[in-house]
């Protein structure tokens, strides 16, 4: 019974565990995070979960994610991710959308991931960050982000990372403050 539990918390913590203030996530990351934990299945994706892998990066990618929840137009979700490899790391830029023309969020963001040396990296992210009601003034705020990856093993990997430690305020307003997002996560790879 105490093996299957320890397996159980495994195979949680591999999808990353996060703990979130009133945060509407605007991103593909639920279908992506593995990849930012792994060496071998990185994708455009990756760093939106941890930006740390972008130092991980050796050509240049893109994604694009849409999704229509349940069929409904109000819960639209398009995310769109480019990133490249440049001399000590990798680049990110990165927009997301949801919602309708009644109230929609939406995120422009460009990260950046350096390696320290071969067993650990690190990752800094700036995000502009919008919010829009009908028949209300559009609120903006710009948040920022760091994180972390560190190889235990060749085949362990664990990560940290921290959005919005201060919170941005939408429109100068205290009560209106991007949420703080903690989460940490790992990944094994038990073979190629």
């Amino acid at each position: 019974m105490e093996k299957r539990l320890i397996i159980i918390g495994i195979c949680l913590m591999g999808a990353g565990l996060s703990l979130k203030a009133n945060a509407q996530v605007i991103s593909a990351h639920p279908y992506t995070a593995v990849g930012a934990y792994s060496v071998k299945h990185r994708d455009a994706f990756s760093f939106e979960t941890n930006q740390a892998a972008l130092a991980g990066v050796k050509q240049p990618s893109a994604g694009i994610f849409s999704e229509r929840k349940f069929f409904l137009k109000e819960l639209n979700s398009y995310a769109l991710a480019l990133v490249a490899p440049i001399p000590g790391g990798g680049v990110g830029i990165s927009a997301d959308y949801y919602g309708f023309s009644a109230y929609n969020e939406g995120r422009a963001g460009l990260a950046y991931g350096r390696g320290l040396g071969s067993k650990a990296s690190v990752g800094v992210q700036f995000s502009y960050c919008s919010r829009h009601a009908a028949g209300y003034k559009g609120l903006s705020a710009i948040g920022f982000g760091l994180s972390a990856l560190l190889s235990i093993t060749d085949k362990l990997t664990t990560g940290l990372r921290v959005e919005n430690p201060v919170g941005g305020q939408f429109g100068g307003s205290p009560e209106n403050k991007l949420p703080a997002v903690y989460s940490a996560g790992f990944g094994y790879e038990p073979s190629k």
